[in-house]
């Protein structure tokens, strides 16, 4: 009992340290960026966050559950100050302790988290972003996009005469055209069984690359507005 009561102990010292360390590493980052006096400035009531009516719901849900701060903290291998922070609207707990909180109080997770109001985030504009974006889709993005096109230019190209070549080839049969030729002999000279099976086989494979090219159209496309989307998101979030 005295060991187990030894370790509860220390448990508590390290969350209380870790509590501390994350508080102060948090201060030194808030006072880098710049926003440290703006973050200490009292919050108007129109511009209440997330943690403001949380804590009050927690609370509230607390005393009709009858439970203290030190009955939860024991329940749910907390300490007493990390239940008090969450009702006096200094932190806020996540999703999994609500959860448990919700079954310890008896109540519904709606009950907790009604009239909670997320904050609206303001969208940046990065600047920096920007001439980065612009300098290296002018090397690199460029010359990705040129290939693309070209690609997709020839393999349509392909597909096309393939699919077009039969036909030509037995319009120029049938209108007696010396200006229509395949594999280097006039079509008005007529077509041997050979041409006509190769007309066939082109035909064929023809129609069978469709679908893939479909597929990789619509594959290609799909990376192009991710990534254009993903270039819009870096510049303005």
């Amino acid at each position: 009992m005295f060991h187990n009561e030894n370790i509860s102990k220390q448990g508590v010292h390290l969350m209380k340290l870790n509590v501390v360390f994350s508080k102060t590493i948090a201060h030194i980052l808030a006072y880098l960026r710049g926003d440290f006096l703006k973050n200490t400035k009292k919050v108007p009531p129109e511009t209440i966050d997330i943690t403001q009516s949380l804590g009050n719901n927690l609370k509230k849900a607390r005393q009709n559950a009858g439970l203290s701060q030190e009955d939860v903290a024991e329940k749910l291998y907390y300490t007493r100050q990390a239940i008090s922070r969450w009702e006096l609207e200094k932190t806020s707990p996540n999703i999994y302790v609500l959860i448990r909180l919700a079954k310890l109080y008896k109540v519904d997770l709606n009950t907790i988290v009604t009239g909670i109001k997320l904050p609206e985030k303001r969208k940046i504009f990065y600047l920096f972003a920007l001439f980065g974006v612009l300098a290296f889709n002018s090397i690199f993005g460029l010359a990705l996009l040129t290939l693309v096109v070209a690609f997709l230019f020839t393999v349509y190209a392909l597909e096309l005469s393939l699919l077009l070549a039969p036909f030509i080839s037995i319009l120029g049969v049938l209108s007696h055209s010396s200006q229509v030729s395949l594999l280097g002999r006039p079509a008005s000279a007529g077509l041997d069984w050979w041409q006509i099976l190769f007309i066939i086989i082109m035909l064929i494979v023809g129609l069978l690359l469709v679908p893939f090219l479909i597929r990789i159209s619509k594959v290609i496309l799909h990376w192009l507005l991710n990534y254009y989307k993903y270039n819009i998101k870096s510049i303005y979030h």
